[in-house]
């Protein structure tokens, strides 16, 4: 019988851990905190930067794709219809809970990867892979965001793992313009 390893790459073990991390201090919140008005305190002040990809930006993208990779595919639907039985358990057991600790947090991280998507593209050629999007250096910035800052470099190597990006995009560094690094 054929082993599976659960994560392909050891960098993986760091968002692994912090969604554990975001998911225990929610379902503490969710089942330790009676006060509505403490609850949507403790929410607001452990607001995640990015608890939650946008998938409703990408899923046409993702269905597209999952055709092309069904077994992928088939993992994040069952992923997805865990997640979404989770929730509605939590939604029954306590609506005003569940949607101050767990769909307001996510509405407001989909809000967020919609305004950074736009910042990140505003008013730029699109057609040129150096000067279509910005990038955040930052080390702090790029830790919380899993690398997401290096723009070019997953637009120009889209299928690169994320822990790869800051390499490559040192090898893409100078042709990239100043003002969008």
């Amino acid at each position: 019988m054929k082993r599976t390893k659960i994560l392909r790459y050891p960098a993986d073990r760091w968002p692994l851990s912090y969604t554990f991390m975001v998911l225990a201090v929610q379902l503490g919140l969710f089942f330790g905190v009676e006060n509505l008005w403490i609850l949507a305190l403790c929410v607001i002040l452990f607001q995640p930067v990015q608890a939650v990809k946008n998938f409703a930006g990408h899923l046409t993208w993702t269905i597209a794709l999952g055709q092309r990779y069904p077994k992928v595919y088939r993992r994040l639907k069952i992923m997805t219809a865990v997640s979404l039985a989770t929730l509605s358990v939590l939604i029954y057991l306590d609506p005003a809970k569940a949607m101050i600790v767990f769909v307001g947090p996510m509405l407001l991280a989909i809000f967020n990867v919609a305004r950074l998507g736009y910042v990140q593209y505003a008013g730029l050629d699109l057609d040129d892979h150096f000067g279509a999007s910005r990038n955040i250096e930052s080390r702090l910035y790029n830790l919380v965001t899993f690398n997401s800052g290096y723009h070019t470099a997953h637009h120009v190597k889209p299928g690169l793992h994320w822990s790869r990006l800051p390499e490559f995009h040192r090898q893409l560094r100078d042709r990239i313009p100043a003002e969008l690094r």
